[in-house]
């Protein structure tokens, strides 16, 4: 029988109002720097009496088993059914996707470790039907993004044989989202490729976060002081850039389990730390640079 652990870094700065920490506010915007791709919150919707918002996409449609771009009769099914807009709305700590003509459960701020989500996604091959498929909590954690703590929880894939291509695994975070692509789509190896759409950058009029140091990030203001790590995910190295009011005295490296797999001193005359992740193995971390930054980070090798 497996056993489950959370990992949870409390911090100093205490978590901000839900209006504050709210996922999809106006104006935000999920952007991949590689190709441009984007999705934005446009505008207010009402659905059913409930207040929700709606998602546009910019998102080309790419063949990536054959590495091209996709031919005329896939571009048509693109438009039609992959770029229609998202609606979504808020509940206290859980978000709730519109499909069709009712909401489901897409994230949920407040789960604990052994939790089953139940997910809705539209089919792969019908993508009219509604299907549903589970994903276990395996870890729940804290962290800090610039100087606000954000919420999130790793799930793992349950999948029968029926829902295998879904496979919506991975960190999910408050106010950011599923990594990588936002929603349950088809044929997604989000763990290991980042398919289809790997959403690095995170921006809206009050708060932006950036996983790489390759976002343009335009729209809001960075938080002063923030600290920057990057390349997310990693297979040899991680660079941390921290300014220096925020100068940290260690850093400390937790795996999923909440083991202490990596520490390091930091020197009063260090601007920029590089730390060798070479030996550990691929999944997920959490490091803390003390006194008051933790961020998630992936180590694929």
């Amino acid at each position: 029988m497996k056993v489950y652990f959370a990992l949870l870094f409390i911090s100093s700065v205490p978590l901000l109002s839900l209006a504050q920490n709210e996922f999809a506010p106006l104006g935000a915007r999920w952007t991949n720097p590689a190709n441009g791709d984007f999705l934005e919150v446009t505008r207010d919707t009402i659905v059913n009496g409930i207040a929700a918002r709606i998602i546009e996409k910019k998102w080309r449609c790419y063949d990536h088993f054959r590495n091209e771009p996709c031919d005329t009769s896939a571009e048509i099914w693109w438009e039609e059914y992959m770029l229609r807009p998202e609606i979504v709305y808020n509940d206290k700590d859980k978000v709730y996707q519109l499909l069709h003509d009712s909401f489901y459960l897409l994230y949920d701020f407040d789960v604990k470790v052994g939790d089953i989500m139940k997910i809705h996604a539209f089919e792969r091959i019908f993508p009219n039907d509604i299907i549903y498929f589970f994903a276990l909590v395996d870890s729940v954690v804290i962290f800090m993004s610039g100087e606000i703590s954000l919420r999130a929880y790793h799930l793992s894939d349950l999948s029968d044989e029926r829902t295998s291509f879904y496979r919506f695994t991975g960190w999910i975070v408050e106010k950011l989202g599923k990594e990588f692509y936002l929603f349950p789509f088809n044929n997604q190896d989000e763990d290991l490729f980042g398919f289809p759409f790997f959403a690095r950058c995170y921006e809206d009029p009050i708060f932006s976060h950036a996983a790489s140091s390759d976002c343009v990030l335009g729209l809001g203001n960075k938080p002063p002081g923030s600290i920057h790590l990057y390349p997310n995910p990693t297979s040899t190295e991680l660079f941390i850039e921290f300014p220096e009011a925020r100068h940290p005295s260690h850093v400390l490296i937790y795996n999923v389990t909440g083991s202490l797999v990596l520490t390091k001193e930091v020197t009063s005359s260090e601007n920029q730390l590089t730390v060798s992740v070479d030996d550990l193995e691929s999944g997920y971390y959490v490091i803390f640079l003390a006194p008051n930054f933790r961020l998630p980070f992936i180590i694929i090798h």
